[in-house]
């Protein structure tokens, strides 16, 4: 392992998209280095394929996710979130899932190539999940499978306590039982449900309250219509226990998840899961289902997970859908009684996931390794 000391004095020039995506903040730009300079450039693909797209024309699909030769600035280090990088400059690239984006061919294998090459030093993955994905990426192509897993490891994302201890959040056990659910396509992360859910047991006598935060997204493979954000808003504005927020600034949805017993995140599909951090670092155990990451971040004693059988996780189709829902709505009444029934497990598991979030994804520790890697890359 190279020792950063040793180049204290020299100030090295990394170079990183211009993003307002907080999950990518919270894997490459939310720490200073006192011996490295970032360098914010322009993502010029992003650009162009979002203009193709309003004129009607199609993304170049091959281009999505990586860096064009005429974007470069002069750097020493490149840090990418989830972009494969066609130049000689050393990088380094974090990812939350397997790289490249895309389905076996040509394109797909040229991605493969430079993940394998001598630039690319590093595969950052965020957890145990991602590693898996990549590597079922990489043995598409047996001759470039150990060069990429050899570069893979798992660095998780950093996220700071927002509350010292259970005992310090403003919210007691008694009165409402406050949920929050926080996820802007609505329907893909079981807001509907949740919905359902909640009616049910406000019909029963539970004294239970929710805030939503969403813009209440539609997931195009979501055509029941059922599954509509003018119904979702109507049943919201109606319910006096539930408030829907819109969208809200992050600072406000952190105070929300501060002033909350329960975090909600039950989804179809999920790459990661970072608002599960975010309850989490308020002393907020969260409910969520048991597919991807899900089972990394939010473990049985810190939080709760609904069992989805993995013979029927077909979210595409329109049945696969009805079995996954059926799932998530009967889990999430289990869960919420049981809690309703015993609330002294919300201060258990509120503290745990403070421990976790400690332990596992303290900003001190991500920032130490994360420099390292740097200078490993530049000194290989």
């Amino acid at each position: 392992m190279i020792d950063p000391t040793l180049f204290a004095e020299v100030k090295k020039k990394v170079g990183v998209f211009h993003k307002q995506n907080r999950n990518w903040h919270r894997n490459i730009t939310r720490h200073d280095h006192e011996d490295f300079e970032p360098r914010i450039f322009y993502d010029w693909c992003r650009f162009t394929n979002a203009v193709r797209r309003r004129v009607g024309l199609n993304a170049k699909r091959k281009f999505k996710y990586t860096r064009m030769p005429r974007s470069y600035p002069p750097v020493d280090l490149y840090h990418h979130w989830r972009t494969v990088d066609f130049g000689s400059t050393p990088w380094v690239v974090s990812t939350s899932t397997g790289l490249p984006f895309g389905w076996p061919g040509c394109a797909y294998r040229e991605g493969l190539k430079l993940l394998a090459s001598k630039a690319c030093m590093r595969i950052l993955v965020t957890g145990r999940c991602a590693r898996e994905w990549q590597r079922s990426k990489a043995e598409d192509e047996p001759d470039l499978e150990p060069e990429i897993l050899r570069k893979v490891e798992v660095l998780p994302p950093a996220q700071e306590r927002l509350v010292s201890s259970w005992a310090n959040k403003p919210i007691d056990l008694d009165g409402p039982l406050r949920l929050i659910f926080v996820g802007g396509t609505f329907f893909r992360k079981g807001g509907w449900e949740l919905l359902q859910v909640v009616r049910q047991l406000r019909s029963e006598g539970a004294n239970i309250r929710l805030d939503v935060v969403s813009s209440l997204g539609r997931w195009h493979q979501m055509t029941d219509e059922e599954q509509d954000p003018d119904e979702a808003r109507r049943l919201m504005e109606e319910a006096d226990a539930i408030t829907w927020h819109g969208r809200l600034p992050n600072s406000e949805v952190l105070e929300l998840f501060k002033r909350s017993h329960i975090g909600l995140l039950p989804s179809y599909i999920e790459t990661y899961g970072y608002t599960v951090l975010e309850a989490q670092a308020a002393g907020c155990p969260t409910i969520t289902t048991d597919i991807k990451a899900f089972p990394d971040i939010n473990p049985d004693e810190v939080g709760w997970r609904i069992g989805i059988d993995g013979d029927d996780y077909d979210f595409r189709s329109e049945e696969g859908r009805a079995h996954i829902s059926e799932r998530i709505e009967r889990g999430l009444y289990r869960t919420l009684r049981t809690i309703l029934d015993d609330r002294s497990v919300i201060r258990r598991k509120g503290t745990a996931a403070l421990e976790r979030i400690a332990e596992e994804h303290a900003p001190a520790r991500h920032r130490t390794r994360l420099r390292e890697i740097y200078w490993e890359a530049l000194n290989n």
